[in-house]
């Protein structure tokens, strides 16, 4: 407002206006690179809009490069007044992260959206860890495990107390395990399918019994299965008054923003690099860029067409090679997609590598299967290279030109313009496809329970076990297979996994599980993601993980 009143009063040419908007943002990021984290948060309040997102590279480039001059401007214009220049950058004991999906509550049975662990991993340690980077298993609650043919044995971790006092012991799993099996509506005992009973053998030991063979059991425990709830709160109102061992002990519980202040006497205090926490809510992506940018918040995640601004802002941007990847689940029922030619036709009518280009810039990397290749589980063959010609030539082997399907995608941007790229490959490959973009969660409703969508977009991600992946997308009675078509080889494969206890040879059964997967085309997967996270210069400690959901900022300060 300042400058464009400026620029009216004194006659100020275009060209005049932009370099004093270059030369005022000159002096925004030396005044920004200098203040401390609470001084930039006091600037939250100046708000200027990101452009947003476009494909049109051109437009997105001239608008962009305009308004982001103008903020600039403003924002510099106001930190000259009010910055304490003297003082370097510096941490302030407070790490604060912004996601995209608000907090519903604290009781980890009752966790719907793999998103929100996020928010419930500061107060819950788990028996097992699972490595956000790495995905590698490492004691936690538990410090060793021995995995039997239909059971295992958890060795815990000693002089451990609850919040309200009580010990940490194995009678304390074995009522969780017992819990979570038996609340209903319980979101974990899925997670459990397989446990039968839970034993105590000693005050630190505890054994706990599957059905069939159990090496998938530990890695189970290292998500919402394996959070300790002190036996007093199992029947309290966990949602606003968690009872856990963690790093962090709630503070406030508001959907919008959850706060945390460090655990004391923790028992793994050398990781306990910040003195509060902060999750916020933001779900807009240009909000959430905007509060890190002004220091408001710490670190989170931003969008591939956010990379260059967040590096000319100063800002430090760390890709990982991410867990999820992007399929499109095939109903068999539906539509005559039970013969296989129909789809291998859609496998072929698609261009991978164009649709990461145009709607995530590249950072997705083309993928068939649905393990990610970043996993240990995912196998190296290529199957489906882009034949437009070949689509064309199984669907008339079928029978079936034109054949009209209805994809049913969430109204998420990144979502819905992958889905409508998408469309127009396949109408070009033979097919009548249409779009649907429904609210969010109603996807799976729409494909599963109603079945009136031949196609739905869910990312495969937050597994904190590999056959979870086949049981939520595969299985004949998984919720993403509606058809509830099986393959005998690739079921034998998933209950041969179960059972293998060392990791490279499970993984092993695993890829030959996925290939086959991919050779049925049980999916139509397009990529598999890279996150980006981008956080302020005073941050240290901070990798981000390879599924943000289960991020826990574990040697973190800010």
């Amino acid at each position: 407002m300042v400058l464009a009143l400026t620029m009216r009063d004194q006659g100020m040419n275009i060209f005049n206006f932009v370099m004093l908007a270059i030369a005022l943002s000159s002096v925004y990021v030396r005044v920004r690179s200098s203040l401390k984290p609470n001084v930039a948060k006091d600037l939250s309040s100046l708000r200027f809009p990101v452009d947003e997102p476009s494909h049109r590279q051109g437009e997105h480039m001239k608008s962009g490069m305009l308004g982001s001059l103008s903020a600039l401007a403003v924002v510099a214009l106001a930190a000259t007044g009010c910055a304490d220049t003297s003082a370097s950058g510096e941490q302030d004991g407070t790490l604060s992260y912004a996601i995209s999906l608000p907090a519903s509550t604290m009781d980890p049975a009752q966790v719907r959206v793999a998103a929100e662990l996020i928010y419930l991993l500061p107060v819950y340690d788990r028996l097992v860890e699972v490595k956000p980077a790495t995905a590698e298993l490492a004691p936690m609650l538990a410090t060793e495990w021995t995995i039997g043919d239909d059971y295992v044995d958890f060795s815990l971790r000693q002089g451990l107390n609850f919040p309200d006092g009580a010990p940490f012991d194995a009678a304390a799993v074995k009522a969780n395990i017992e819990r979570s099996k038996a609340t209903e509506g319980s979101g974990v005992a899925s997670d459990l399918g397989g446990v039968t009973t839970a034993e105590v053998i000693d005050e630190y030991t505890v054994r706990i019994n599957t059905d069939g063979p159990s090496a998938w059991l530990p890695g189970i425990l290292g998500g919402r299965a394996g959070m300790m709830v002190a036996p007093s709160a199992l029947g309290a109102n966990l949602g606003v008054k968690p009872m856990g061992i963690g790093m962090w002990t709630l503070d406030n519980f508001d959907p919008a923003k959850v706060t945390y202040t460090a655990t004391e006497n923790y028992w793994d205090a050398e990781d306990q690099k910040s003195d509060r926490l902060e999750i916020r809510f933001l779900a807009d992506d240009n909000a959430r860029f905007n509060a890190l940018r002004t220091g408001e918040i710490d670190t989170t995640f931003i969008r591939p067409n956010q990379v260059s601004e967040a590096e000319n802002s100063g800002l430090t941007t760390n890709v990982v090679s991410a867990a999820t990847t992007f399929p499109f689940h095939i109903n068999t029922a539906r539509s005559g997609l039970s013969d296989i030619r129909i789809r291998h036709a859609l496998q072929y009518g698609i261009d991978r590598a164009a649709i990461s280009d145009l709607v995530l810039d590249g950072y997705c990397d083309p993928n068939e299967q649905l393990f990610s290749p970043s996993s240990g589980q995912h196998s190296d063959a290529t199957l489906y290279p882009y034949d437009p010609d070949r689509s064309r030539a199984l669907l008339a082997e079928a029978g079936a030109e034109n054949l009209p399907l209805v994809i049913g995608v969430a109204d998420i941007d990144q979502y819905r313009t992958m889905a409508e790229v998408m469309q127009s490959q396949l109408n070009d490959a033979g097919f009548d496809v249409s779009v649907q973009v429904m609210p969010s969660g109603s996807t799976r409703e729409r494909f599963s329970i109603t079945q009136d969508i031949d196609l739905a977009f869910s990312p495969s991600g937050t597994h904190v076990d590999p056959s979870q992946v086949y049981s939520t997308f595969v299985a004949p009675n998984a919720p993403y297979n509606p058809g509830g078509t099986t393959d005998p080889s690739i079921e034998a494969l998933a209950n041969e996994a179960l059972g293998v206890k060392d990791t490279d040879s499970r993984n092993a059964v695993y890829q030959d599980m996925s290939l086959k997967i991919a050779e049925e085309a049980k999916s139509l997967t397009v990529c598999s993601a890279r996150l980006i996270y981008a956080y302020n210069d005073y941050v240290t400690g901070f990798e981000g993980a390879r599924d943000a959901p289960l991020m826990e900022f574990r040697g973190v300060a800010g």
